[in-house]
C-alpha cells in the first residue's frame, strides 16, 4: 500500500521522522501508518486513492485543510525557546533539519518541523494558535528580561 500511495502522490511516505518534500508539497509521518500531507499533493487525495487501480487495503483519508495553522519560528534562539516549552530533545543530533516530531508545547499538541538549523514550522490546531503565539511571546520576553 505504501508504495502505491507514494507512486500516486509522486512523493515517498516516510517511515521515519524525515519529511518528504517536492515543491510546496510535504509529507509528515505523524505515527506508524499515519501521514499528514500538506500542500499541492494533498489536493483531491481521497478521490485519487479511491480511483486508483492498486489494491490499497484498508485506508482512510480525511480533509483537514482548515483545521491547522502553521507558525514559523526563526532565529538563533528559536531552538532554545522551543526547548523551554516542550519535552523534545532539540539538539541537532536528535532533531535534524528536514525532520519532524509531535510534542506538547504549552500543553497544546503540535507538530514541529525543523526546516533548517534556525527555522521551525509549528503545525497546530488553528483554535489553539493564539494561545501558542501568546506563550511564545511571553516566554521570549521572560528569557530576555535582565536577571534580578
Amino acid at each position: 500500500m505504501i508504495a502505491a500511495v507514494s507512486t500516486l502522490l509522486n512523493l515517498p511516505l516516510p517511515d521515519t521522522s524525515q519529511v518528504a518534500e517536492r515543491g510546496e508539497s510535504r509529507v509528515f509521518r505523524v505515527a506508524p501508518g499515519e501521514w499528514m500531507l500538506v500542500g499541492v499533493a494533498a489536493t483531491n487525495v481521497e478521490r485519487q486513492l479511491a480511483e486508483a487501480d492498486a489494491d490499497l487495503g484498508l485506508w482512510h483519508c480525511a480533509e483537514m485543510t482548515d483545521a491547522y495553522t502553521v507558525l514559523t519560528l526563526t532565529g538563533q534562539d528559536a531552538r532554545d525557546l522551543l526547548a523551554k516549552g516542550c519535552s523534545l530533545d532539540m539538539h541537532p543530533r536528535a532533531l535534524a533539519a528536514g525532520h519532524c516530531a509531535g510534542t506538547l508545547l504549552a500543553q497544546i499538541d503540535l507538530l514541529v518541523h525543523k526546516v533548517t538549523e534556525d527555522r521551525y514550522e509549528l503545525y497546530c490546531d488553528r483554535s489553539w494558535a493564539g494561545h501558542v503565539v501568546a506563550w511564545l511571546q511571553q516566554t521570549e520576553t521572560e528569557r530576555q528580561a535582565p536577571a534580578a
